[in-house]
């Protein structure tokens, strides 16, 4: 099974993103306000990240079964972030909506508290550092490299069409979604400063 999107479904995939960060740029909210945008926008963004991990998992799980790759490496490789990003969306949901312990308003938006980077922490950040290089560059190599690999001409553009092409798309809309992000929020950054904020 394999789910091809078109381009502007491929960007569709991005609105958890794009409306966590609307959700952070509303002008000067109340505290109260910017501590409930921020906990939705933590979550629209890990929700953002869950859906596209899975939609990559889900075309390459799709290739390993229709080509018959028996690479345990390779399966596992990619259901690794799947299974985290799930399990951290779960997290995040438990406490955002049901026990939000973290965002209750007795926090101020200043001074900045001590991070307490913990064993949790760095966990977390390893997972999201595997994620980022399976989904930037081993899951698009492996592909590439195994339709290579297929001598039937046919079969091969067949692979290309259904698995490759979408995954080249998710990858170069997620670095066209990072650097708009990254030059709007210079932008804003730039006005702030002017006015004085």
């Amino acid at each position: 099974m394999h789910i091809k999107l078109n381009t502007w479904q491929t960007f569709a995939l991005f609105l958890p993103f794009i409306a966590g960060f609307a959700l952070l740029n509303i002008p000067n909210p109340a505290k109260d306000n910017f501590q409930t945008n921020f906990a939705v926008a933590n979550f629209l963004s890990v929700l953002g990240l869950t859906i596209i991990i899975s939609y990559q998992a889900l075309l390459v799980l799709g290739f390993i079964r229709w080509c018959g790759i028996k690479s345990t490496l390779f399966k596992w490789n990619t259901l690794i972030p799947l299974s985290f990003f799930v399990l951290y969306l779960l997290y995040v949901i438990y406490f955002t909506f049901i026990n939000p312990e973290y965002y209750n308003h007795q926090y101020n938006l200043g001074p900045l508290r001590k991070a307490g980077f913990r064993a949790s922490g760095w966990v977390i950040l390893f997972f999201l550092i595997h994620a980022f290089i399976t989904f930037y560059f081993i899951n698009n190599q492996i592909v590439a490299r195994e339709i290579n690999g297929v001598t039937n001409a046919d079969e091969q553009d067949q692979l290309k069409d259904h698995f490759l092409l979408p995954m080249k798309r998710l990858t170069k809309a997620s670095v066209w979604l990072i650097a708009a992000f990254i030059f709007l929020t210079t932008v804003m950054d730039i006005i702030k400063v002017k006015n004085g904020h």
